[in-house]
């Protein structure tokens, strides 16, 4: 039973995990629909910062995350995670540049 009990416990584990991806995937999604919905209202400078600023720290949540299980070293993941960091990277990086944009 104490194998059985501990693959159990790895099964939970990573369904949490993933399910932590999965909440901050879909907390990016719904910021960046709101930033575009901003957008398409052709609202202010500093309404659209404000939602720029909101989806930067959302995908900066988003890409220390999938860094942290990157390095965590789920080796059956690995190449999933390396190529969601690579996204997750670039996304971070572009939402920084754009909230410092509206914000200038």
């Amino acid at each position: 039973m104490c194998g059985r009990s501990a693959a159990n416990a790895e099964v939970r584990q990573h369904d949490r995990v993933t399910t932590e991806l999965e909440r901050l995937a879909n907390d990016y999604e719904l910021a960046e629909a709101a930033f575009l919905a901003v957008v398409r209202e052709h609202a202010s400078r500093v309404a659209l910062a404000e939602r720029a600023h909101a989806v930067a720290e959302v995908s900066d949540s988003y890409n220390k995350e999938a860094y942290r299980k990157l390095h965590a070293g789920e080796e059956e993941a690995w190449m999933a995670l390396d190529n969601l960091t690579d996204l997750t990277e670039a996304l971070c990086e572009l939402w920084s540049d754009l909230a410092q944009a509206y914000s200038a």
